[in-house]
């Protein structure tokens, strides 16, 4: 493998007028960009169908796969037109909010405003910001459906222009009418991410994650921090996301300019530690939307957020906008590789500072003590949804990850990943072992990795299925792209000696190849053991929304003519296991009363249930549940409660 740097921070552009240019969708493709944004704010539905049409056509010539991030608007809070262009307004200028849907046409002395209820959220004494912050109006009183001010910042104001509370505190709902018809054209155009916008609280993402799945979408959901409502749950807005984006913009008027880089420093410390990816976004090359060549200022801004851990930086008018997108996207690029060369790896990586839940998270963990030791080239990733690569990403080690999937979703989805570079990869139905050498003569073959290359190999006992990720191998590439301890599938594991050179295993994790210290075999061991030994949470039905969230509105079951005790009372405990794509496997009756044929049927229902995550569980971890199915149950509801508990299955958790 050469030694020419892998970018390992992810470029999302917004596309608009500038990037419709004949060509130049595919021009900033080949620069860098990742993911493309679509801003729902502007343009019809018509102008985002053919863009995003467009993305997977140009994606498709230049050979790379491209996400697509649909922006809902949001009920941004904007002042109505004025009659006859825009004002000035002077400092000590008296100038009225008119907060009614009949309001006329706007003057020197009142205007409009879009959101009716502004009256109620608003005293005497508040600074209210137009324009992002260019304008100050300070509140005098309320009077009915008017707001009235007094200018204490004066400036040109025009139509359509942004109003918000200096604090926050407006209760407009996260939701509009428009992002709820906007949530079904993401879902129709496949989106790989829905940006939410003011988010306020983890229920304005649960809400716009139900809309989502009911429209039939998968994307990802994006939780943009942008009013200062949600700093005080920043926490539970991050867990309730799979990405968070630092939209520095409104933030920074609400907040007021000096708070903000600590803030935004905050958001992406804590978007990491919670396995969250996170983007930082706004005016980050705004010079760049006229001039060729960004200022020193704006270079050192995404430097910064870079350094700073940031998954992903973004252009917004620079790209969409802009004299020169291409331009922009190329200066993005060589600014993420520039920073990169100063960024140190995290010194952390112990196991007493980590909750080992899962084992894919101790296997990550693992093959970053490991890589931080010894020194690998690469660490590649057999994975199906994306999970293992996910945490490990979020241990911010200077190791490029490939991560190997069949799904192009999951692959769209982790091009928003740190560090991970997802590859197209079929398991087909290969054992691990012919699978794991399959993958590393791929990477072999695309050049990704030469002979002497030192690697790490995870992945599942059973390939192609989601979750589970329970095995890490050190390897070295050979020759012809195959290590030389996967050649051998006839050999079989002595006992670890002093001098071996074999492999070792502790409950499914193996390491082959030698290693240099017992130091560091003790450490992995420590790390991923434990863990990796684990089985799948055991999950009662009532703790079960806490995990995953049934999606179904009705399912069908197969109904038997004839049969035993299908007409009398009883009830089918069905046992099964939800995958990382919501799918449930490994359906079993366990329990029938009374006995007979109930069992068939409540065995066909189940097998049609579909899930998606819970806010907590946005990494979709398997667990191992069962459902009641109750048949001819009595009105009565303490008779009815009397037959379903007796499907009660004991050893599933409930707290």
């Amino acid at each position: 493998m050469t030694d020419i740097q892998i970018r390992r921070t992810k470029i999302v552009a917004t596309l608009g007028p500038a990037t419709d240019a004949p060509g130049m969708l595919e021009k900033i493709l080949e620069e860098g960009v990742d993911i493309v944004r679509l801003n729902l704010s502007h343009g019809t539905p018509d102008d985002h169908r053919a863009r995003a049409a467009a993305v997977r056509a140009a994606a498709e010539t230049v050979g790379r796969e491209v996400g697509i991030l649909a922006d809902l608007q949001g009920p941004k809070i904007r002042v109505e037109k004025f009659a006859d262009g825009p004002v000035d307004l002077m400092v000590g200028d008296s100038f009225v909010l008119d907060c009614r849907p009949d309001a006329p046409l706007g003057d020197q002395t009142r205007v409009g405003v879009s959101y009716y209820d502004l009256p109620n959220d608003v005293k005497a004494g508040d600074i209210l910001l137009l324009d992002d912050g260019l304008i100050a109006l300070a509140v005098n009183e309320v009077v009915g459906a008017e707001v009235r001010c007094t200018v204490a910042i004066g400036g040109r104001l025009s139509n359509r222009k942004g109003l918000n509370r200096q604090g926050g505190g407006l209760s407009v709902s996260a939701l509009s009418d428009k992002d709820r018809n906007d949530i079904k054209l993401a879902a129709e155009m496949g989106a790989d991410f829905l940006a939410v916008s003011f988010v306020r609280s983890a229920a304005d993402l649960h809400e716009a994650r139900r809309l989502l799945r009911e429209a039939g979408g998968d994307a990802g959901i994006v939780s943009k921090i942008e009013c200062a409502d949600a700093i005080p749950v920043l926490g539970e807005i991050i867990d309730a996301s799979d990405v968070v984006m630092v939209a520095r913009g409104d933030l920074g008027v609400e907040i007021g300019d000096a708070e903000l880089p600590g803030l935004q420093k905050k958001i992406i410390r804590e978007s990491v530690m919670r396995n969250r990816s996170v983007i930082t976004a706004t005016q980050m090359l705004q010079s760049m939307v006229r001039a060729p060549i960004p200022t020193r200022a704006e270079v050192l801004d995404v430097a910064n957020a870079v350094i700073d851990g940031t998954d992903a930086v973004m252009l917004s008018e620079e790209s969409a906008a802009g004299a020169h997108p291409d331009k922009a996207v190329a200066a993005m690029r060589r600014i993420c590789l520039g920073a990169e060369r100063q960024f140190e790896p995290r010194d952390d990586l112990r196991p007493s500072t980590h909750s080992l839940d899962r084992s894919d998270q101790a296997i990550a963990l693992a093959a970053m003590v490991l890589a931080s030791q010894i020194g690998v080239r690469a660490i590649v990733s057999l994975t199906e949804s994306g999970a293992t690569a996910q945490w490990l990403s979020r241990y911010r080690f200077a190791v490029p990850i490939y991560a190997m999937s069949p799904s192009d979703v999951a692959r769209r989805r982790m091009l928003m990943l740190r560090d991970v570079q997802p590859v197209a990869f079929e398991t087909g139905k290969l054992d691990p072992a012919h699978t794991a050498r399959a993958a590393l003569q791929h990477l072999f073959s695309l050049g990704k990795l030469v002979k002497g290359d030192r690697v790490i190999l995870t992945h599942g006992d059973h390939i192609g299925s989601h979750g589970g990720t329970n095995t890490l191998k050190l390897l070295v590439i050979g020759e012809d792209g195959i290590a030389d301890s996967l050649r051998d599938q006839t050999r079989h594991p002595r006992p670890l000696g002093v001098n071996s050179t074999h492999w070792l295993t502790n409950e499914g994790v193996m390491i082959r190849n030698p290693l240099r210290t017992g130091a560091i075999v003790a450490a992995v061991l420590l790390v991923a053991g434990p863990a990796a030994a684990q089985t799948i949470r055991k999950v009662a039905p009532d703790r079960l929304p806490y995990y995953w969230t049934l999606t179904n509105t009705s399912v069908s079951a197969d109904v038997p003519n004839i049969g035993s005790n299908l007409d009398k009372p009883g009830c089918v405990a069905v046992t099964y296991m939800i995958g990382s794509d919501g799918r449930t496997q490994n359906v079993v009756a366990a329990k029938t009363v009374p006995q007979g044929d109930l069992d068939k049927v409540g065995v066909s229902a189940v097998k049609d249930f579909r899930y998606g995550p819970s806010g907590v569980n946005r990494a979709a971890e398997p667990v191992n549940t069962y459902y009641v199915v109750g048949f001819n149950l009595p009105e009565d509801p303490a008779r009815k409660a009397a037959i379903v508990k007796q499907c009660a299955l004991p050893g599933y958790q409930t707290t």
